[in-house]
């Protein structure tokens, strides 16, 4: 069974579509999703970067072959990255790692 282009296009449109609200589960938040770090930028990804990267394992999607993964240079800005929350909201939650020191 082959899977027609029509198809390929929106799935592919599915995956590469950004969640644009806010998802913080305590309660409801209207603010729009802002591009936060999971792991964080200022201390965690810049002790590991080199020239303003980090290897990323990236997932491809081949429609013909199966999914595959590879590793990639990703700039530091961009890694780790997910949009999800609203400022408020990420800084609420992470404010506490991104106050401390790294032991």
């Amino acid at each position: 069974m082959t899977i027609d282009s029509e198809f390929k296009g929106f799935i592919a449109k599915q995956i590469n579509k950004k969640f644009c609200r806010c998802f913080w589960p305590f309660e409801e938040c209207k603010k729009e999703a802002i591009r936060a770090h999971s792991i964080q930028n200022s201390r965690v990804l810049q002790a590991i970067e080199q020239n303003g990267h980090v290897v990323m394992l990236q997932p491809k999607i081949n429609f013909d072959e199966g999914p595959k993964a590879e590793f990639k240079d990703v700039g530091r800005n961009k890694a780790t990255t997910f949009t999800g929350l609203c400022g408020e909201h990420d800084n609420q939650l992470f404010k506490p790692i991104d106050d401390s020191e790294i032991k």
